[in-house]
């Protein structure tokens, strides 16, 4: 009698996302703009339309470019996102959502400026100014990405018997633990819950607020971003008005505000990670209550009750 297998998921081919990919910046970088330029009076409403069709463009062909990484590596469309403990990770995802949006407005606005966007040209198209604080935000969400993995790792190792593997009690679906840390056994047992889960044992079943915190803040930042980075191409004086003796182009700008925000929740993610937490299990387990009376040695008979039997002699 054969045994009840689990059948494993498809592996995915990231050959369509890289050809999707592929259309979508060839059509919205070249084919798109040459059109335009080429029949249609070089109206300010043309202009625009070019520029913002290049950032849509550039957003949805990075995405693909993303998942084709990711099927043809890991066999995953999100594998990108997936760590080294078969988990989905919120310091992954950060780094690819500010690579995203950030990589996609300067592809952009380069591409922009090649077909003439503000009075620019090919020679000029690289003459792109990044604020102070756009480098400091991927700089953020990079290093979280190095110091979040590190502080998992060393976890791992700690215990009684460091590197040891047994099955986890609190984390849902199939996992298990090594030193103080949640592992799934394979990608396909990743689950997107884990993103708001704790990553050690004790915490597992639990809703990590660091995290929670994190990625809310992070979705919000990004969203502002795309936003106004859209609104870039709506006015050609703007779009090369950085600087009064030369033609280029100043990416949209963060608050000092933002980042002092930004980096004030990345620093409380990384210190949430780095404190063990209690084993719910084991404080249950730990301080038992008090012994039966009748366990108990030289009890005192109860008032009112019998008198204990003399025994035989």
């Amino acid at each position: 009698m054969k045994a009840n297998v689990r059948p494993s998921k498809p592996r995915t081919s990231g050959l369509s996302w890289y050809l999707a990919a592929a259309v979508l910046w060839a059509g919205g970088l070249v084919a798109y703009p040459w059109i335009f330029t080429g029949f249609l009076v070089k109206t300010a409403y043309v202009w625009a339309d070019i520029g913002h069709v290049a950032y849509v463009t550039c957003l949805l062909a990075t995405a693909c470019f993303f998942a084709g990484l990711g099927g043809s590596i890991t066999g995953l469309p999100q594998g990108i996102l997936l760590g080294s403990r078969n988990t989905y990770s919120l310091s992954r995802l950060q780094v690819t959502l500010w690579t995203w949006v950030i990589l996609s407005a300067l592809l952009a606005v380069v591409a922009a400026r090649s077909w003439g966007f503000g009075g620019a040209g090919i020679s000029t198209a690289l003459m792109v100014d990044i604020p102070p604080a756009v480098l400091s935000v991927m700089g953020i969400s990079l290093s979280s990405g190095v110091i979040a993995p590190s502080i998992l790792a060393v976890r791992s190792q700690s215990g009684d018997d460091p590197g040891a593997t047994t099955v986890s009690r609190n984390a849902p679906g199939r996992a298990t633990v090594q030193g103080s840390i949640v592992f799934r056994p394979s990608r396909q047992h990743a689950q997107v819950k884990d993103l708001f889960r704790g990553d050690d044992e004790a915490s597992a079943g639990q809703i990590d607020i660091g995290k929670v915190q994190n990625l809310m803040i992070t979705v919000l930042l990004v969203a502002y971003y795309a936003v106004v980075a859209f609104n870039l191409f709506s006015n050609a004086h703007d779009f090369t008005a950085c600087a009064a003796s030369k033609i280029c182009t100043t990416l949209p700008d963060f608050g000092s505000q933002a980042v002092i925000l930004l980096l004030i929740s990345h620093g409380g993610y990384l210190a949430y990670k780095a404190v063990p937490k209690p084993d719910p299990n084991t404080l249950l387990t730990a301080s038992p209550g008090p012994a039966p009376l009748s366990a108990r040695q030289g009890a005192a008979p109860v008032a009112g009750g019998p008198p204990p039997s003399p025994g035989i002699r």
